[in-house]
């Protein structure tokens, strides 16, 4: 009775077609395996005989009534079937898609996820002044997006954020709220981040905020941009996260605060150190390995530039490398351990 059950659920899950539910095996011959399963062990009870019916009855019977009796109004009823059901012009249950983020966040990110790219060329939007209304801030990050000419109108978009919002469908914790969206104009994943200082007024959660991440990324990506939602979620959860952002004074150390520690790697440029090569040289020919991205570069005199192929390494030059551990781990065993952001060597 359970395997029948489990090919239906199969079946529901499929025709729901949500996209955020991507398994990573699909049986095969869909759906004439799965109808098989539910009709062949209905064969099997039938041929085990009468005992076999009615112990199977008889579960059926104590299931149906200890539902209808105790928990009918004891639980929040929903399920992929009311995906079906949007597709007919119904409802649809987004706790379901709460679940599925869950699994992609015990995941974790695939190596071929852009996250250090993503959070390099994230936009900064940094509000010290009076507290701001949510509506405005989500304006301001979708001006910022569509500065960068990624096909998308900033207004429509703000209104659709603003609107999942009424609906409770945007998460937050830890005082940060994550907005997201997948649309077929969009060609790749952009990020924006945007603190308020004296905070974000909203009616629509029960928490006060201080931060926006906003992720937007194309709709044939939709694991994709899943995975790196998890990501950007459990770091909101950290419980150093917003200590760290909101002490942040520098735009690359806004950044750094959406990355674990071992996502991140200093290196200082010295003629008399290992880095000493690399003086004079292009970033392109620093010969970093491909997994890590140079993503600022602080001049000894204290200016920030936002590093090129071309930008070359000049002596006391400090850089900001995010990537994955892997390649961190290799840039290590070359220049040794990596410095801490305030600390100079001597």
């Amino acid at each position: 009775m359970l395997f029948g059950m489990l090919s239906l659920a199969v079946i529901v899950m499929r025709e729901s077609r949500i996209a955020y539910y991507q398994p990573g095996f699909k049986s095969p011959l869909y759906p004439w395996v799965h109808i098989a399963g539910m009709i062949i062990p209905g064969w099997l009870i039938v041929e085990m005989g009468w005992m076999a019916i009615l112990f199977t009855a008889g579960l059926l019977a104590v299931g149906v009534a200890w539902f209808m009796f105790y928990a009918r109004h004891r639980v929040d009823r929903g399920g992929a079937i009311l995906h079906v059901f949007e597709r007919l012009g119904r409802r649809v249950w987004r706790g379901l898609d709460d679940e599925l983020r869950t699994i992609m966040a015990e995941k974790g990110l695939a190596e071929e996820d852009p996250l250090e790219e993503l959070v390099a060329h994230a936009d900064i939007i940094d509000l010290d002044d009076d507290e701001v209304r949510f509506e405005d801030a989500v304006h301001l990050a979708t001006l910022a997006l569509a500065r960068k000419d990624i096909g998308i109108d900033p207004d429509a978009m703000a209104e659709r954020i603003i609107e999942q919002a009424r609906q409770g469908m945007i998460p937050h914790t830890h005082h940060a709220m994550l907005p997201h969206l997948l649309d077929e104009q969009i060609t790749e994943s952009r990020l924006v981040l945007l603190r308020a200082a004296q905070g974000i007024a909203t009616p629509y959660v029960d928490e006060e905020l201080y931060a926006m991440l906003l992720l937007i990324g194309p709709d044939h990506e939709p694991t994709q941009h899943l995975r790196i939602l998890a990501h950007l979620g459990n770091r909101i959860e950290d419980s150093d996260f917003m200590d760290l952002l909101l002490s942040s004074r520098t735009e690359i150390q806004l950044k750094e605060a959406l990355l674990r520690e071992e996502r991140i790697y200093h290196l200082w440029i010295r003629e008399s150190a290992q880095s000493g090569h690399l003086v004079g040289l292009p970033i392109r020919e620093a010969g970093f390995p491909s997994g890590a991205l140079v993503a600022l570069v602080q001049r000894a005199n204290g200016a920030l530039l936002i590093p090129e192929a071309n930008t070359r390494l000049k002596e006391g030059d400090r850089l900001t490398l995010i990537g994955n551990p892997d390649a961190l781990t290799d840039i290590t065993h070359r220049y040794g351990t990596a410095y801490l952001p305030a600390t100079q060597p001597g």
